[in-house]
């Protein structure tokens, strides 16, 4: 099958975090297809309008099109079209008129992937299937923690950063932070004691070297759980604590750096290897290839339009 991924952008001055969530998403559902056989290119919406004729014929080449957001969407395109919905716009509630405009483009696909419960919820979209993106399997044997924790995932207000660093203070560590934002300039001058690495495409490797990893998105969430370490997260709205609590692992996590300090301080032994046995049970059943499989069966002829018949179901 040929398969069309359509974003925003990739890899340009466009986007701040250089890879982010989505784009990971891409690049490793892209490689589980070619392992099943499948061929996958990609287009980026905003980055092509200058290029019309190359856009047009990906869109000419593909049996589907998978699009990644909203705005990916491409109108007009006359191939089979899913939406995979991922993330948020920073705001809660949402926009009244964003919520509206979503409904409207989710109306015209043929059918829509929700990454996350949250998005039904706050934008009144019904989902087709719900997922919370993959996990990579680990090759060999896990290295040892070498730091107490790690920092991994954005800098940016909708991750509350700086509930991190003040948790981290209050515990005494100094993290490493495999992370960019808008807010590293302000955090590094405020926390100097941490160690600014920049962003990681290669996160499953620093995963494993801290015993609990601060994190906010889906996939990092998932590597972790594979690895068994600690996944500790922060929330400062409604939607942020949805989505943290709506994943099927074990997180502990809080609405500010001193109740996720006696969280960490007060877990049992017993009780923290009882979350990571269970949040590594559950990852394994969360691998790329698996989630390739639920690409294919909404890419496949026998599903039909959302707003006729046959829809691959929603998970429970």
């Amino acid at each position: 099958m040929k398969i069309l991924m359509s974003s925003c952008y990739f890899d340009t001055l466009g986007d701040p975090y250089r890879i982010g969530g989505i784009q990971r998403h891409i690049t490793l559902i892209t490689e589980a297809l070619r392992r099943a056989g499948h061929k996958v290119r990609w287009t980026y919406k905003f980055q092509d309008r200058c290029r019309p004729a190359e856009l047009q014929t990906n869109i000419a080449w593909a049996d589907v099109i998978f699009s990644h957001g909203w705005f990916s969407f491409l109108h007009g395109a006359g191939k089979r079209q899913i939406i995979v919905a991922h993330g948020w716009e920073g705001k809660c509630p949402p926009d009244p008129e964003t919520v509206k405009v979503r409904q409207e483009i989710s109306a015209q696909a043929d059918a829509v992937i929700h990454v996350g419960y949250h998005i039904e919820k706050w934008y009144g979209i019904k989902p087709d299937a719900v997922i919370w993106g993959g996990a990579t399997i680990p090759s060999g044997k896990l290295p040892d923690p070498i730091w107490p924790a790690v920092y991994i995932g954005r800098l940016a207000p909708d991750t509350c950063p700086h509930m991190v660093f003040e948790a981290a203070e209050a515990l005494g560590f100094r993290l490493p932070i495999f992370a960019e934002g808008e807010l590293r300039g302000e955090l590094q001058e405020r926390f100097p004691e941490h160690d600014y690495y920049g962003f990681t495409r290669r996160l499953e490797r620093k995963i494993p070297l801290g015993k609990i990893v601060f994190c906010s998105g889906y996939l990092t969430m998932l590597e972790v759980a594979m690895r068994r370490r600690l996944i500790v997260s922060f929330y400062d709205t409604e939607i942020r604590r949805d989505i943290i609590d709506n994943i099927p692992l074990h997180v502990l996590y809080g609405a500010s750096s001193a109740d996720v300090v006696k969280l960490i301080r007060n877990i049992s032994a017993r009780s923290r290897e009882h979350f990571l046995d269970e949040n590594l049970a559950f990852a394994r059943t969360q691998t790329w290839d698996r989630v390739a499989e639920i690409y294919i069966q909404f890419a496949g002829n026998t599903h039909e339009h959302r707003n006729g018949r046959v829809a691959f179901p929603a998970k429970g």
